[in-house]
This record gives structure tokens, sequence and C-alpha cells, in this order.
């Protein structure tokens, strides 16, 4: 995963001038704090739209990207491959192939949607995990009819999806380069945990946007997995928006996925035509949030390092030993 990266070199912080003339110039920055990680490609910094829910949104999002010249390494979908037809699914694998952006989809039920009563609870138990038997196997239809049709992304809400899929991918059954993306909803908070899904089979991993600067240099101490970062979270994941920090996540973080979403904006999950104006509207409000990070990191001189367009692999990743099938017997 590459050597040691200084992102952001010799970049402009917010304000640092002004602020210099009243003696209230900012420490300097710690060398030790910078990720020594990159993507294989050299890149430190990938940019994602996500919650595109269908080939409408899609439409959009690759317009407003051209229009407003917001570069587009993937896009993500939050409703699940379930809620897509055949023919949706290929429209949108069609649509992004011909962009070289990857395409990433939701697997299966979660236990937000199940009919199960703890995750309606003031503690939230269980929370999007797959539910059952039965809801595993949803995940894993999900991910074979998703793979069948190009689909090269899959999104997992579950530790136990994420291991089963990495063990089907391990085994040939689904395609060799399909990479898996943790979900926000359940992402990790502590070094530990966040080397513990790359081992499952982690590709990328979500973390909660509220982590401190000092959180991201502890995760990139002990795992160089991609990492998945709404600049700006939707409300039900704390609205939060960093965008002034973007540079010293990026030089922290790398590599790292910058992820515009949006607050003050009602959910869209699952998806239907009931919600297609909002969700319109929304995904080229997205698109216009990529634009002022990536023109805040340009004013500030921090817009090095970003990944060649069409990149998507994580490089080379620790992974559990995936036992063969006699022994997983015993």
């Amino acid at each position: 995963m590459g050597g040691h990266v200084t992102t952001a070199s010799g970049a402009r912080r917010p304000g640092e001038s002004a602020l210099a003339t009243l003696g209230l110039a900012a420490p300097a920055d710690n060398p030790a704090d910078s990720s020594p990680h990159a993507f294989p490609d050299g890149g430190t910094w990938r940019t994602e739209i996500p919650s595109v829910e269908g080939p409408e949104a899609l439409a959009v999002v690759l317009k407003e990207s051209s229009r407003l010249d917001v570069p587009v390494h993937r896009i993500s979908q939050g409703s699940g491959v379930w809620m897509l037809t055949d023919a949706e699914i290929t429209e949108m694998v069609e649509a992004c192939a011909e962009r070289d952006i990857e395409l990433c989809l939701f697997t299966g039920p979660r236990g937000t949607w199940d009919i199960g009563g703890s995750t309606r609870t003031d503690s939230g138990g269980a929370g999007l995990r797959a539910r059952g038997h039965d809801a595993l196997a949803g995940c894993v239809e999900d991910a074979l009819r998703a793979t069948e049709l190009g689909v090269t992304c899959l999104l997992v809400a579950d530790e136990g999806v994420l291991w089963t899929l990495h063990r089907l991918r391990a085994r040939g059954v689904l395609p060799a380069d399909t990479t898996f993306k943790v979900s926000a909803l359940i992402g990790p908070v502590n070094p530990a945990s966040y080397a513990v899904y790359e081992q499952l089979g982690a590709d990328s991993i979500n973390i909660p946007s509220d982590l401190t600067l000092a959180h991201f240099t502890e995760i990139r101490r002990a795992s160089a997995t991609p990492m998945d970062l709404y600049i700006e979270a939707p409300d039900d994941l704390g609205g939060y928006v960093r965008m002034y920090e973007v540079a010293e996540l990026i030089r922290r973080g790398a590599p790292i996925y910058l992820k515009f979403g949006l607050s003050r904006s009602p959910g869209i999950y699952p998806y239907g035509a009931q919600l297609r104006d909002h969700t319109l509207n929304t995904a080229r409000e997205r698109v216009r949030r990529g634009r002022l990070a990536l023109d805040l990191l340009a004013r500030h001189g921090a817009e090095v390092g970003m990944s060649p367009l069409g990149s998507r692999l994580p490089g080379t990743l620790r992974r559990f030993p995936v036992l063969d099938d006699e022994t997983d017997k015993d």
C-alpha cells in the first residue's frame, strides 16, 4: 500500500495568515500524524456520490458531475439490490462502465426493515444486521444476482454477511475482483475493530463522521484498508459537516473516499417513485456539495493526490485465512 505519503504537503490552513497576525497561529503539523498509506495507484483520495438509488438518479448525478466538473470514482446506492429490477441494474452498470466509475449496491435485508422489534427500542439492538439464516441468504442472493449483472462492488452492514461473501469470493463463487464496502451504519470506532473488518474481507470501511482527527491517526497505525467518510453526513448519521477539515482528513486518513452526503434532508431508503422528486433533487445537490469541497481543497493548495479516474482496487490487504471445505467441517 505504498510508502510514506505526506498528504496535502504545503497546504494552506483556513484563515492561517490572518490569524497569525493576531498571534493565533495554529501549532505546526506533527509529521507522525500523517497516514503512511496510499491507494495502489499512488493516490491518497477518491470521491464517492452516495444514495444514488436508481438509473434516473444516476443520470442526474452524471449530468451534474459533468456540468460542475466533479470527478467521480464511485457511485453507491442504499436501498439495496432487491429494490432494483435486472433492467435497472444493467442500465446503471452500463452507464457507470461508460465513464469508468465503480458502482456499489447494498446487499439484502436489514434489521431495521425486519419484523423484530429490538431495532425500534431505545437501545437500537441488532441495528442493521441480517437477522437469521433467511436474511443472510437474502444478502447472498443479492450478491450473486448483482455480480452476475456486472456489479463489482457490494455494500454490507453485517459482519457475518461480510465474512460469508469474502469466503465466496475466495472460492470463486463471486468474481475475484468484487470489492466489499462496509456501511457507515455499522462503521467501527476504534483501530482494533477497524482491523477486524479488514481481516473479515472489507476492501473499504465507512467510519462514523464524528471521529476525531486523533482517531484517524490511530486507525491508520492499525490498518491500511481504504476509508470511506461522509464529509457531510445525513441527519440519521449525525448531520456533521466537515468541509473545512477535508485536507487534514486526507492527510491523516489516506487512502480515503470523500463522500458527499446531505444534512437537513429526509431519508430516502427504501427508495420508490413516491420519493422521486426529492431523490433527484438531493442527487443533484450531493454533486454540488462535492464541487464545494473540491474548491476548498484547491483554494488551500491541497488538491494534489487524487487517484486517477477509473481506479477502484484497494491493494493488498490482510485477511483471516479462509479454510478449505474439508477443514471447515471439523
